[in-house]
């Protein structure tokens, strides 16, 4: 198997020419993979603290202070 890769590594061409819809579909495709990238490994905006039992909710139904 190491030798097949070798062989392969060592036949790749050291020039390579890429056309210009090439060259733009291959950054556009590496700023697409980017992004997912970015949205998969990113840390989570929206966390819960508390065990989660109910007490830490907080109900907001009125006016902060009574009119008297």
């Amino acid at each position: 198997m190491m030798k097949k890769l070798r062989d392969l590594w060592n036949n790749i061409p050291e020039e390579i020419t890429l056309t210009k819809l090439d060259g733009v579909l291959l950054v556009a495709d590496t700023l697409l993979l980017g992004i997912l990238f970015g949205i998969l490994l990113a840390p989570r905006r929206k966390g819960t603290f508390g065990c989660g039992n109910g007490t830490t909710t907080i109900y907001n139904y009125g006016p902060e202070e009574e009119e008297v």
